[in-house]
């Protein structure tokens, strides 16, 4: 080999490192990425100079460890909370002794790629504290529920920023239900808007606050605030959904109507709601705090009156057998009498009994067994004595 051919490559090298940075540290170091255990660049460490798809797999066995790195001839890299490039993504470009204060967090990171970034798609980037301090996330695509382990941010927003996106729908319950209001701007403060501080639990990008289908939205305050739920179909007890005597103003998304009931089972006092906002129930014959279930494309059926009246000198009790469960059984004293108001066009099973009480036991005895068609206002009456009791029916009192 000549000496002096040697020689003069390697000084067009060094001429070309004087020209060109990037070119002479390709050609003599190579860029990598060093992934700390612990925070402030402590604890174990793994040096990344490649795409790596699954930090779990040999050699690194460093999947979700990291918590703080550095780059050293690295531009940016583009990490992931999931294997081959998945889940969520954080582009970074410096050093960080705290990845807890990043989109990604502590031990989360299980890919990543040198020299890369996580693309520039539409995105919401959600912070911690108002006037976008403190944590953030950001959010590339829709999520139904915000805490999850990909990112733990339920309940905590108070700002926002739009980065790519032209809108942002914010919802304060998991899988978009609940209060929900659009974002056209960055938000500094979400004070005072529908949702409020600390309350954003599912995020659409690019959305708007419309599901599809139809819908019902109950809400336990009036003008649409507090609590609220979702309904996609009639319900004959709304304490299934923990909504009993609670709803005080509703949202009606592509229907017609609904009627809503003062007590389970489509009974008494019944509205129709054709307005798709109604702010306040309070004027409705229902009221705010009444309504206790729902009809949904449905109106207020007429209903007709029957009055049980006990005119014998004993205690009675009567059944309904067939669809008033809240009716199923009651006493009524001698002397009084009880009036209910079911559905019109229907029938009702009632039996009726006398009950008598001896050596402190409690024993009946069936005295009349109706299947009273209820097309007109009715009356069942029992009359007669202890030993001789018996009932009346009667139409159109």
């Amino acid at each position: 080999m000549n000496p002096l051919n040697t020689i003069f490559k390697l000084t067009c090298l060094v001429c070309l490192c004087i020209l060109a940075g990037g070119l002479c540290n390709a050609l003599f170091a190579q860029g990598k990425v060093i992934l700390y255990k612990d925070k402030n660049f402590k604890g174990t460490v793994r040096e990344i100079t490649a795409n790596v798809a699954n930090l779990s797999l040999s050699p690194w066995y460093f999947h979700d460890q990291a918590s703080s790195l550095k780059l050293e001839g690295v531009t940016s890299i583009a990490v992931y909370d999931l294997a081959n490039f998945g889940g969520t993504c954080e582009t970074i470009t410096h050093d960080m002794a705290n990845l807890g204060d990043s989109l990604i967090g502590n031990d989360k990171i299980t890919s990543i790629k040198i020299n890369a970034d996580c693309g520039t798609g539409p995105a919401v980037i959600l912070y911690e504290k108002s006037n976008y301090g403190g944590k953030m996330l950001k959010v590339t695509r829709d999520v139904a529920d915000l805490s999850g382990s990909a990112y733990k941010f339920n309940d905590i927003t108070s700002s926002l920023k739009l980065d790519g996106a032209t809108s942002v729908a914010l919802y304060d319950h998991a899988n978009y239900l609940g209060n929900c209001q659009v974002f056209n701007t960055n938000t500094g403060n979400l004070g005072g808007t529908n949702i409020e501080h600390d309350t954003v639990s599912s995020v659409r990008i690019n959305g708007d606050c419309s599901f599809g289908g139809s819908y019902a939205m109950l809400y336990e305050d009036q003008n649409y605030g507090g609590r609220s739920v979702r309904v996609t179909d009639s319900m004959a007890d709304l304490d299934l959904s923990k909504f009993n005597d609670k709803l005080s103003s509703l949202k009606l998304f592509n229907l017609q109507s609904v009627a809503i009931y003062e007590h389970k089972s489509y009974m008494g006092k019944c509205q129709t709601i054709r307005n798709p906002n109604v702010a306040d129930l309070k004027e409705s014959a229902v009221k705010n705090d009444k309504a206790s279930s729902i009809k949904l494309n449905k109106q207020c059926e007429d209903f007709v009156k029957l009055e049980i009246k006990n005119k014998g000198g004993f205690v009675i009790r009567f059944r309904f057998e067939n669809g008033y469960p809240d009716y199923e059984q009651r006493d009524l004293a001698a002397l009084k009498s009880h009036t209910f108001s079911l559905r019109a066009n229907e029938s009702v099973h009632v039996i009726v009994y006398v009950i008598y009480i001896g050596d402190n036991i409690v024993n009946t005895y069936e005295i009349c067994n109706y299947e009273v068609p209820m097309d007109r206002n009715t009356k069942i009456e029992t009359l007669g004595t202890l030993f001789n009791p018996h009932c009346e029916l009667k139409y159109e009192y």
